[in-house]
C-alpha cells in the first residue's frame, strides 16, 4: 500500500489531535481505529501483553526493521502480501554488485535454511572470483520455493547485473523449480547440475540396494566414470557396460534412469565440457559461503535488520579479502615467475590462471602424447598444453587470457559508485522534463508539481514477514540443538553414509575409459 508521510512535524500534530479527541465505545472499536491511523502512518500496531477487560497496551510492530533494508546503499526489491507482509525479499550489497557485474561468467545458485526466525528459505546467489574463490552475488528470502518466486529472484538480479552482462553459466541442484525459472529468465544462459548433487542423491537413494559398502562403492565408481565422459561416443559406451554390469538391480537402475538419466546434458562431462563453467562441477561452491554467513549470523531468530546487517559484514570482508589479494599480485611475482614465455602475463592475470598454464606449460615441455579435446580451453578458459606447443612466438598473448583470470582490469575500492542503468535514464528523464516544464502552462506546471510531490513523499508500507513452519525434523532431534542453532538439518546421504565405511576401489580392472584427455595435469 502506498501511502503518503506528512513529516514528523505534522504528524507529531495529528497523531496528538487523534489520541486527545478521539472516543471509543469498545476494546475491539479502539484496537481497529488505532491499527488503521497508524497503518496510514507506515506502522504496525501489536496489542501484546494488553487484558481487553481492563487495558491496552499499543506497541509498534515494526522496530525500525524494516526502513532500515532501504538505508545503507542496498539495491533492494520487495514483495508483500494482501495484508502488507512481507513475503520476497532481494537485497545485493554495493559491493557485490560491483564484483558481479564485472566477474558474470559464472553463478552458483543455492538455497540455505535456518538464517532468520521467519524460516524463510534464503536463496545465495554466489559468483567466482578471478582467484577462483567465491563471492557473494545476492541473497533473496523466498515465501516458498517454486517457479513464480526463483523468477522473481532471478529478474531482480538480472537488472543489477545490467543487460551487457550476459551469465554464461548457472550452476545448480536438481531444483526443477529454479532450472525452469533459469530457462525463462536467462534463455541464453547454460543451466548445469551439480555432481556432488546427483551423487549425494544417488547415494541415499541406492545404497539401499546393496548388501555391502564395498559393492556399493563399486557401484557408484563405474557411475562416476560415466559421468566423466568425456565422448558422446565413450558415454554410451560407459553406460551401456554400467547398465549391463548391474541389470540385476533393476531398482537402482530404474533410480538413475528416470531421475538423472533425461539430465545427462546438464552434467555428463561430454556436454558439459562445451561450456566455460571455470572446473566447477558441482553445487558445493555454495556450502563454504552457507557456512561463513552463519558464522556471522550465529543465531537464527534475528529478524531482518539483525540478518542485513550480519550479510552487511560478510560481504565487506570478504570484498576487503578480495581487495587485499588484487593489490598483492599486482606487485609480488610468483615463486616460478622466471619463465620468460610468460613474461607479458605477470601481473596482469591472477596468480591461480598462471599456475593452471604453468602445469600446461610443463606437459607442452615434456611432449604430449594423446590429442586435444579442446575440453581445457572451452571450460577454462587458458591455453592448453597443446595449444601452448603450437604458440608461434616467444611470449605468450595476454589477448588469449579470458578476462575472468585478468587482475590489471579490476578496480575496486569501497566507495558506492556503481554505474546504474536506471539512475542514467531517470536523470535523462529529469533532464527532459525540466526543459519541456519551462513551456508548459500554469496549469500543467501545478498537476506536475503536485504529482512530482506525491511521488516524493510515497512509501510503501510493508510489515515483518509470516513467521512459516520450518522444515521438518524429527521432535528429538530439535531438543538436541535448540531452536537457536543455525546448523542444518542432515540431509538424506549423510544419514545413509554415517553407517557406511569407504573402502579403495582399484578401478584399473574394469573397463570403462574415462580419461579426460584434455582436463588439469
Amino acid at each position: 500500500m502506498n501511502t503518503i508521510d506528512p513529516g514528523p512535524d505534522s504528524m507529531q500534530q495529528s497523531e496528538n489531535a487523534y489520541l486527545t479527541t478521539s472516543k471509543f465505545d469498545s476494546y475491539e472499536e479502539l484496537v481497529k481505529s488505532v491499527r488503521e491511523f497508524y497503518y496510514t502512518k507506515g506502522y504496525g500496531i501489536s496489542i501484546r501483553g494488553s487484558n481487553s477487560d481492563k487495558y491496552v497496551i499499543l506497541q509498534c510492530d515494526r522496530g525500525g526493521s524494516y526502513r532500515d533494508i532501504r538505508e545503507g546503499g542496498f539495491t533492494y526489491d520487495i514483495i508483500h502480501n494482501p495484508e502488507g507482509r512481507i513475503s520476497r525479499l532481494f537485497i545485493a550489497h554495493p559491493l557485490s554488485i560491483k564484483l558481479a557485474k564485472h566477474l558474470s561468467n559464472i553463478f552458483v545458485m543455492d538455497c540455505t535454511y535456518k538464517t532468520s526466525k521467519y524460516n524463510m528459505p534464503l536463496l545465495d546467489i554466489i559468483g567466482v572470483s578471478c582467484f577462483n574463490t567465491s563471492f557473494y552475488s545476492g541473497f533473496t528470502f523466498l515465501e516458498k520455493e517454486d517457479e513464480e518466486n526463483y523468477a522473481w529472484a532471478l529478474r531482480a538480479f538480472k537488472k543489477i547485473i545490467g543487460d551487457g552482462n550476459e551469465l554464461c553459466v548457472i550452476m545448480s541442484d536438481r531444483e526443477l523449480a529454479l532450472m525452469n525459472a533459469i530457462n525463462n529468465v536467462f534463455p541464453a544462459t547454460t543451466n548445469l547440475l551439480s555432481v556432488w548433487h546427483i551423487e549425494k542423491n544417488v547415494l541415499a537413494n541406492c545404497k539401499k540396494y546393496f548388501g555391502t559398502n564395498e559393492a556399493f562403492d563399486l557401484f557408484m565408481s563405474i557411475w562416476n566414470n560415466v559421468i566423466y565422459s568425456t565422448t558422446e561416443a565413450l558415454f554410451e559406451s560407459n553406460w551401456g557396460g554400467f547398465e549391463s554390469m548391474y541389470e540385476e538391480k533393476k531398482d537402482a537402475l530404474d533410480y538413475i534412469k528416470s531421475i538423472w538419466l533425461p539430465w545427462k546434458e546438464t552434467f555428463v562431462a561430454a556436454w558439459t565440457d562445451k561450456y566455460m563453467h571455470l572446473g566447477n562441477r558441482c553445487s558445493s561452491r555454495a556450502e563454504g559461503p552457507h557456512a561463513k554467513l552463519k558464522q556471522y549470523l550465529q543465531v537464527s531468530t534475528g529478524d531482518l535488520r539483525v540478518v542485513k546487517e550480519k550479510i552487511c559484514l560478510a560481504v565487506e570482508h570478504e570484498f576487503n579479502e578480495i581487495k587485499v589479494k588484487l593489490s598483492n599480485e599486482k606487485l609480488k611475482l610468483p615463486h616460478d615467475g622466471n619463465v620468460t614465455f610468460f613474461r607479458d602475463l605477470y601481473y596482469h592475470v591472477s596468480q591461480f590462471a598462471l599456475k593452471e598454464i604453468h602445469t600446461q606449460y610443463k606437459v607442452a615441455k615434456d611432449g604430449i602424447v594423446f590429442p586435444c579435446t579442446g575440453h581445457y580451453m572451452a571450460t577454462m578458459g587458458l591455453p592448453c598444453a597443446h595449444y601452448i606447443k603450437h604458440w608461434k612466438g616467444s611470449t605468450y598473448s595476454l589477448n588469449c587470457i579470458h578476462p575472468q583470470w585478468r587482475i590489471d582490469t579490476i578496480l575496486l575500492n569501497s566507495t558506492n559508485d556503481l554505474h546504474d542503468e536506471g539512475t542514467d535514464r531517470f536523470d535523462d528523464l529529469l533532464n527532459e522534463l525540466r526543459l519541456k516544464y519551462q513551456m508548459w502552462p500554469l496549469n500543467k506546471k501545478e498537476d506536475a508539481l503536485s504529482l512530482i510531490t506525491k511521488l516524493v513523499n510515497e512509501y510503501d508500507t510493508v510489515f515483518e514477514p509470516v513467521i512459516q513452519r520450518p522444515k521438518g525434523r524429527p521432535p528429538k532431534s530439535k531438543k538436541k540443538r535448540g531452536v537457536t542453532s543455525t546448523t542444518r538439518f542432515l540431509s538424506g546421504f549423510e544419514l545413509v553414509e554415517s553407517s557406511q565405511r569407504r573402502t579403495f576401489i582399484d578401478l584399473n580392472a574394469y573397463p570403462f575409459d574415462t580419461c579426460d584427455l584434455d582436463g588439469p595435469f
